[in-house]
């Protein structure tokens, strides 16, 4: 059955609106009726999209997009309307993801000009988008990659100091207030992201960082006597 359904037009079959069919209809090389789209995509799966083509330097537009998604233009510019966005918002959103996670693992051979240029920007208009979102300019964003490296190496160095108590017993405390210091700085860093506006990127580097250290728990009331008279 599933043979001769294959070798039938999917126009003629009236459950090919599904999504499932349709796109089996697609792998199989069997003509289908353009009216026909699949489901209409999710945020997420626009904004990887978005993501995609702009990987692929493709500049995104919305043809694009809606090609990738294997969706009509207007079924996508709905989708997004009864999220609460708009195609122009979501590229731009990630845009500066892509902006941002470049100034955060840099490629040598990319000025901001050419990071820039293949994200279908200027160099200007990047800066200025990136303070009206995040508050943060290139150079903060560049600034957040160098502390985290440092982070990594402290980190690892303690780590050694940890597993081998004979050695360099004395770099520990150093240690340990330069690790507190590098955290501090990038806290401080983020800090100056609003919280309507959220980021991917800042929330990988926040995962990295320690939690708070817990304040003591105070002392029991005998433990508080005992103190007084001594």
């Amino acid at each position: 059955m599933t043979a001769d359904i294959l070798k039938r037009d999917v126009t003629e079959i009236p459950t090919v609106r599904t999504n499932g069919l349709r796109c089996l209809a697609i792998a199989c090389g069997v003509s289908y009726n353009r009216t026909m789209t699949c489901a209409p995509p999710a945020t997420q799966d626009v904004t990887d999209a978005i993501s995609s083509c702009l990987r692929a330097k493709q500049s995104a537009r919305i043809e694009e997009v809606a090609n990738e998604l294997h969706v009509s233009r207007s079924t996508l510019q709905r989708a997004l309307s009864r999220s609460g966005t708009t195609f122009t918002r979501l590229r731009q959103v990630v845009q500066l993801e892509e902006a941002a996670r470049h100034l955060m693992y840099p490629h040598r051979s990319y000025s901001r000009s050419h990071l820039a240029s293949r994200l279908g920007l200027s160099r200007e208009y990047m800066s200025r988008r990136l303070q009206a979102e995040w508050n943060l300019s290139p150079a903060d964003i560049e600034r957040l990659s160098q502390l985290r490296s440092e982070l990594v190496v402290t980190n690892s160095l303690l780590g050694r100091l940890n597993s081998e108590p004979n050695i360099g017993v004395e770099d520990t405390p150093w240690l340990t207030e330069r690790r507190k210091h590098i955290e501090t700085e990038i806290r401080d860093i983020l800090a100056h992201i609003p919280s309507n506006s959220p980021s991917r990127w800042a929330d990988q580097i926040r995962s990295g960082l320690r939690t708070s250290v817990s304040p003591p728990p105070p002392a029991r009331r005998n433990e508080r006597v005992l103190t007084n008279q001594l």
